[in-house]
């Protein structure tokens, strides 16, 4: 059944991006093992190779799920560094029993270090506050990556997974500026946003393969994407 599911979106992709609505993308790395780990919702690929050698991880946006940070925790007994400035997802955090090694910061990331405005979303069942959307929103702390790696005394990170509901795009831009280069980038992209559109995603993708990453991964909605340094 979720076999056929996924048929069924990537067709709807397909015909998405035939009359320029979506954008197909597809892996393009050869020999890369992974296993997905986490909930249908929040799921997201670790490479053994990386994984087992204790990397930094970084999860920006975690949102209300969780299951990826707390899988990977479980199976190769690393340190995840979560982080998240949304009132929910702080309010949500502090119920949950989580473990030692799972470490949450109450700030977001951005390509500056301040304040950001964020929009609420519409639906007050959701969780995800947006910086791209226009209007009235909250201010909420952000710092760049270069400045979050100082504070916690990291020289790199290894694998930095990214949420932040269209902010990829300038974080990007910002810290590949500054040279720094995770082995794996774990991006969910938001160019179904009005504010956003396809081509911030297709010129993002064109900048990363320049910078010798390689697509190993695509979700089966084609907005989470797993890039690797060759």
């Amino acid at each position: 059944m979720k076999h056929l599911k996924n048929i069924y979106r990537l067709a709807r992709r397909a015909f998405k991006s035939f009359i320029g609505k979506d954008i197909l993308i597809f892996p393009d790395c050869k020999k890369v093992k992974y296993e997905i780990h986490g909930s249908d919702y929040g799921g997201w690929p670790a490479v053994d190779d990386v994984f087992e050698l204790n990397p930094v991880v970084y999860s920006f946006g975690v949102g209300d799920d969780i299951t990826y940070d707390l899988s990977i925790i479980k199976k190769y007994s690393l340190n995840v560094y979560a982080f998240d400035p949304t009132p929910k997802s702080c309010e949500w955090i502090e119920k949950q029993s989580i473990p030692d090694e799972l470490h949450f910061y109450n700030y977001g990331i951005s390509d500056y270090d301040g304040e950001e405005n964020f929009i609420a979303p519409e639906n007050d069942s959701f969780v995800s506050y947006s910086a791209v959307k226009s209007g009235e929103g909250i201010s909420l702390k952000v710092k760049k990556l270069s400045t979050v790696m100082k504070e916690l005394n990291h020289n790199t990170v290894d694998v930095l997974k990214m949420d932040i509901e269209g902010g990829e795009y300038k974080v990007v831009d910002d810290f590949i500026n500054e040279n720094i280069k995770p082995k794996i980038l774990l991006i969910e992209f938001h160019h179904r946003f009005p504010e956003v559109g396809l081509n911030k995603t297709k010129d993002t993708i064109a900048f990363l393969k320049s910078q010798g990453y390689c697509i190993f991964y695509v979700s089966a909605n084609g907005e989470e994407v797993g890039f690797i340094i060759k």
